[in-house]
């Protein structure tokens, strides 16, 4: 079912958060969480159409290697992967200012790049990792159906998801190593941090239980959304990962910047491939 009177614009007919028009943005679209981060993936690019900000929204738009690519600042969480994912879905697949359905739809290629914990000993830090499947714990899945949740505690429930298997195979080609992904709804208590408060959640730095019977790796805020909303949408996502600490060792990554750097050049090389 489609209802596309609900989609909002602002007076100059661009969509309601990001502020961009259709063709404002191109079919390959990578997601950062930080908008500073932004300016760095675009620091690479060899020409720039478009710069675009409001709130935490950030856009910039141009071509590397002659590939247009689009990147967009979704800011952290979930809930904000759901009005990115979704207003991008609309400039790709909705005749705007008209609100009719795009006579040709759309598949975006949308790729996640950002910073991630590993949850098990053996993954380095600085490891550059794709993210195959992933599990959500953020809430997200109270809006739509992703299908049956599994509960990993009690109480507590999670949905599953998967990465595009052809841009997956592509990632590893490039030295990317392959792993499941646990999102969660905040960086401390749900990440099983307990500083003044004790976290519900401590389990997730044991090599027991849910960790382990799923294979978990590591930890973020924004992979299991991406995917299950590209998949319900008709997109193809992928998550690269930069790994700037180890949970269970408790080891940090003396180089963060360089690392990320390594992350969008070699995630950006792939991507002018495709």
């Amino acid at each position: 079912m489609q209802n596309l009177a609900e989609i909002i614009l602002n007076d100059d007919g661009s969509i309601y958060h990001l502020h961009l028009k259709p063709e404002e943005i191109t079919e390959i679209v990578i997601t950062v969480g930080d908008p500073d981060r932004v300016d760095k993936v675009a620091g690479f690019f060899e020409s720039v159409k478009l710069t675009r900000q409001h709130r935490e929204f950030r856009t910039i738009t141009g071509t590397y290697r002659g590939r247009p690519i689009t990147v967009v600042s979704t800011g952290i969480g979930t809930d904000n992967v759901d009005i990115v994912l979704n207003e991008l879905d609309m400039l790709a697949n909705v005749l705007l200012p008209e609100r009719v359905a795009h006579p040709f739809p759309k598949s975006l290629i949308i790729c996640r790049m950002g910073t991630s914990g590993a949850i098990r000993p053996d993954i380095k830090v600085g490891t550059l990792l794709v993210s195959e499947e992933a599990w959500g714990i953020d809430g997200l899945h109270a809006g739509y159906d992703f299908g049956p949740l599994t509960e990993i505690q009690p109480g507590i429930y999670a949905y599953h998801t998967r990465g595009d298997a052809g841009l997956i195979s592509e990632f590893q080609k490039a030295g990317f190593t392959k792993g499941i992904t646990l999102t969660t709804s905040g960086f401390y208590g749900p990440q099983g941090r307990s500083i003044r408060i004790p976290s519900a959640l401590s389990w997730l730095r044991s090599e027991s239980g849910f960790v382990a019977e799923k294979g978990l790796t590591n930890l973020e805020m924004e992979t299991a959304g991406i995917y299950a909303l590209s998949a319900l949408l008709g997109h193809r996502a992928i998550s690269l990962n930069a790994i700037l600490a180890n949970r269970i060792t408790g080891e940090f990554s003396p180089h963060p910047d360089a690392v990320m750097e390594e992350l969008i050049l070699r995630g950006l090389d792939v991507l002018s491939r495709l």
